[in-house]
């Protein structure tokens, strides 16, 4: 007797295997390089989304995300301080201001409220309201809200950087660390939420981050550089948040 072969739609024992390889070859590093910060519901790590979530891998803790992003503060600081404009900065804010038309400006104001308490206050109550993650440390998100403008303050005379166009100094921005510092909050706290409404809170937050940089920019408030400073310095911010955050749910649950 021969052995029967399989059927083209019967899958042999080696297939499953196979197919649980190839999506870990796959998935994997697109994983890791989508994965965004948000909490499992139990003060965990953080995991990415989507690609992380299939792929079962690639954590990103907010240990990591805060080095990631304090380092990169740190090195733009340092470069700021020392170099003053930094190579790139007047290349870039020229490519942003050429397409600086009348319309474009009036967004770029109505924008730039997103970096202020005109909309950051509401929209950290509205945060508070809506994930009840968030107003079980209440005090947490308030004090990194406090703590942003804060730091950029104290960090902008020991950088001492004029603004490209006003003697005031200007490394970090201002909104743009205030903004960084909310949507880095978003971002983790989202985590919470069900699938859809977690992608779309946190693609509203990486939008709202980039719409303000550019805003400064465009209102020929700050260097380019000054609103990366701002970016990492708010994202650092709010990594720590998250830090203490996950670390006291942990010790919670004993």
């Amino acid at each position: 007797m021969t052995a029967k072969s399989p059927s083209a739609g019967t899958p042999s024992a080696a297939e499953p295997i196979l197919t649980g390889r190839i999506e870990k070859i796959v998935h994997l590093p697109l994983a890791k390089l989508f994965a965004l910060p948000h909490d499992d519901g139990n003060g965990g790590d953080l995991a990415g989304v989507g690609l992380v979530e299939r792929a079962g891998a690639a954590r990103l803790s907010p240990r990591s995300a805060l080095a990631v992003a304090a380092g990169c503060f740190a090195t733009l600081a340092i470069a700021a301080a020392l170099l003053g404009r930094l190579p790139a900065d007047s290349a870039v804010r020229d490519a942003v201001l050429s397409v600086a038309s009348p319309l474009v400006l009036t967004v770029a104001h109505v924008v730039n409220y997103a970096g202020t308490w005109v909309v950051l206050l509401p929209a950290t109550l509205l945060l508070l309201a809506l994930v009840p993650r968030a107003r079980g440390r209440w005090w947490l998100w308030a004090a990194l809200m406090i703590a942003a403008p804060t730091a950029e303050t104290s960090i902008k005379r020991l950088v001492a950087r004029p603004r490209p166009e006003a003697a005031s100094m200007g490394f970090p921005s201002g909104h743009e660390t205030a903004a960084a510092a909310f949507c880095g909050a978003a971002i983790y706290l989202a985590g919470a939420l069900p699938p859809r409404a977690r992608r779309a809170a946190r693609g509203a937050a990486v939008i709202a981050l980039v719409l303000v940089g550019l805003a400064r920019v465009l209102l020929r408030a700050h260097w380019p550089s000054d609103v990366l400073g701002g970016a990492a310095l708010g994202l650092a911010l709010a990594s720590a948040a998250a830090f203490a955050d996950a670390h006291l749910a942990r010790r919670r649950r004993g």
